[in-house]
């Protein structure tokens, strides 16, 4: 009772039904089956014919073929069986040492067939089996004497094991195994024939592309091979064609079964089975009776299966049906989708020194975590403490401002020199701006100087001054004095003066006499905040051609001096409207009182001066023209009179 439950338990593991699924370039062919108590049903049989010229390397191609008859068919959801050609495996018979156990026996296999296989040992796909096969015997004999374990090893490269996946997956089926076509084959003539033990038999199974070769002994396949022959449709029974295909298929038929014999020590070939549906495996059997004087039939494993009688032509299914047949009594021994692999072994104490360093690294990992949120949560209280700095920061703004303006006068104070009274003794010392005033004005105070360009009518106003300040006590340097062109105001001499100033001089500003400031000097209207008026000031305007007192000793009244030239008339614009006493009306006739008064002066003040400036840019302009047009006509007659000279010279 225990066997039987085994052998029920074994079975009900695999899928009730399934579909079993061989092609060609010409037809593909569909076995629908299932298994009812360890024993295969056939329900469907059906062939499909392939689209003219395929190309069997598209894998897309061909799985849109397939998917469209098990859609037809009503097959969706079905595991689907394939197998894989001879002509794309590799069989070798291998030997390992007797004392080899069983688990060790697919990495021994691994290791042994690298050194065989026609391709990289990375591409191959390597499965074997212990069941009867060729050569058997010699290894049969080595393992009764101890010195051995006989296996016969399938390959196939890994890009046909993805060729198949693809086209399942193209039909949108689930591969479940991928087989080899010689044990499909030899599967399905030992489960529809009844032969004996000791009796040899050769199948021809025929395609369109290739023909497969394999001989039966007892149970086990004992040789195969496949002969590439292209086999053209017939057109007639008499064809030409036709009759060249048969001979050279028995032609490779007797070279294989020769090859055999010489391997097996003359033994004879009982009968051959040619199946097919190429539709010349009539004539092939035939000709192989007359010319090998040996039993050759058509197998049809249609009646043996219990295949309904209107089902196609049976011969054609040999693979598709023998892979169904093999399925259900698992005795298939190649499956490429799940070859035999190496056992892993597995070392306990790598395995603790492993799960040791990963519970440290769970350690470390949370306690990197629980110190990620403490800095987090610190980050985030100093973020605080910037942002109430930040608002601190900004109320004390007025508070860090009259700081810095302590500072500075701090700073001031604290200077060796009174910058104020040093300036306050330089204006009294100073000439009246009739004859100089001063631009370009520099405090150094790192070295305690004042550095400027003096502009004067005279030579000797500068001279002078340089006298003056030499009997003041102040050391200073003068640059070299330049005749500049005429400016607008008619100063024509310019020196640049840098004046130090002594830390200890005793200055008595109270006996300096102070300069007089002109009754139309207008500097501080000009230059301090609109419309600030200093008291005692009266709002007179400069006229055009009085020089700027902004930087310099305090001007004063222009008196008439014959020493002096008297400075070129200036253009003088027309006089101002009467001015209201609260208001201001500007030269668009508009009356503004209070700051837009203030600033329409402004404004106009500011338009005039720029406008002034334009015209001035443009007078310079020209006259750069006109001078470099004077520079360019003497060019030129230089180089007229340079070549009359080379004329003159070459008629000498």
């Amino acid at each position: 009772m225990s066997v039987l439950s085994g052998v029920k338990k074994l079975v009900s593991g695999l899928p009730r039904r399934f579909t079993a699924v061989d092609f060609d370039s010409r037809q593909m062919r569909i076995v629908h089956a299932e298994h009812v108590g360890g024993r295969m049903r056939v329900l469907k049989l059906h062939q499909l014919a392939m689209p003219p010229e395929t190309d069997l390397s598209n894998a897309q191609l061909v799985g849109q073929v397939l998917g469209k008859g098990i859609r037809d068919l009503g097959l969706s959801g079905t595991g689907v069986l394939m197998n894989v050609p001879r002509g794309q495996a590799v069989l070798k018979p291998l030997t390992l040492p007797a004392q080899t156990p069983r688990q060790e026996l697919p990495a021994m296999v691994q290791f042994q067939m690298e050194k065989e296989l026609p391709f990289r040992p990375e591409e191959a796909v390597i499965d074997f089996t212990m069941a009867e096969h060729f050569d058997a015997v010699a290894s049969a004999e080595l393992s009764a004497a101890g010195a051995g374990v006989s296996l016969l090893v399938s390959a196939v490269r890994l890009p046909v094991v993805d060729y198949y996946r693809r086209v399942a997956e193209a039909a949108g089926v689930k591969l479940a195994r991928l087989g080899l076509r010689p044990y499909a084959s030899i599967q399905c003539v030992d489960a529809c024939t009844l032969r004996a033990e000791s009796e040899t038999v050769a199948i021809v199974h025929v395609t369109p592309d290739e023909t497969e070769i394999n001989v039966l002994l007892g149970g086990g396949l004992t040789f195969s091979r496949s002969a590439v022959v292209t086999v053209l449709p017939p057109k007639t029974g008499s064809d030409p064609a036709v009759k060249e295909t048969v001979d050279a298929l028995a032609t490779e038929v007797a070279r294989s079964l020769q090859s055999y014999q010489a391997v097996q020590g003359g033994k004879k070939v009982d009968a051959i089975l040619v199946a097919g549906g190429t539709g010349i495996e009539s004539r092939l059997a035939s000709h192989l009776a007359q010319r090998l004087l040996t039993k050759c039939e058509i197998f049809h494993p249609g009646p043996a299966l219990g295949v309904h009688s209107d089902a196609p032509e049976t011969s054609a299914f040999i693979a598709a049906l023998g892979l169904a047949v093999g399925h259900c009594s698992k005795i298939l021994p190649f499956d490429f989708l799940a070859p035999k692999r190496p056992v892993v072994r597995r070392d306990l104490k790598k395995i603790r020194r492993i799960a040791a360093l990963a519970m440290a690294g769970v350690v470390l990992l949370g306690a990197g975590i629980a110190f990620t949120a403490h800095l987090q949560a610190k980050r985030t209280v100093l973020q605080n403490l910037r942002n109430k700095v930040a608002s601190a920061q900004k109320e004390n703004k007025d508070v860090k401002a009259l700081q810095k303006r302590v500072k500075a006068f701090d700073t001031w104070l604290s200077d060796s020199r009174n910058w104020l009274d040093h300036w306050t003794y330089l204006s009294c010392l100073f000439p009246p701006c009739q004859d100089a005033y001063i631009s370009d004005f520099r405090v150094n105070r790192s070295d305690g100087s004042i550095s400027f360009i003096v502009k004067a009518r005279e030579a000797e106003i500068i001279t002078d001054l340089g006298k003056r300040l030499t009997e003041a006590g102040y050391e200073f340097r003068a640059g070299r004095e330049t005749a500049t062109e005429q400016d607008r105001y008619g100063y024509l001499h310019a020196a640049d003066m840098k004046v130090i100033l002594p830390p200890n001089l005793e200055m008595n500003l109270a006996n300096m006499e102070k300069p007089k400031r002109p009754v139309d000097d207008s500097s501080l209207e000009d230059f301090l905040r609109p419309g600030y008026k200093p008291v005692g000031s009266p709002n007179l305007r400069p006229p055009e051609g009085s020089p700027p007192s902004a930087s310099g000793p305090a001007p004063s009244s222009l008196p008439s001096s014959p020493e002096a030239p008297e400075a070129p008339a200036a253009p003088t614009a027309a006089s101002p409207p009467p001015q209201p006493a609260d208001g201001y009306i500007g030269t668009d006739g508009k009356t503004y009182t209070g700051r837009l008064a203030v600033d329409r002066k402004q404004h106009e003040k500011t338009t005039e001066l720029y406008w002034q400036k334009k015209v001035r840019d443009r007078e310079r302009e020209s006259q750069r023209e006109v001078e470099k047009k004077r520079e360019l006509e003497k060019a030129r007659e230089r180089e007229r009179e340079r070549r009359s000279s080379r004329r003159g010279d070459g008629n000498e």
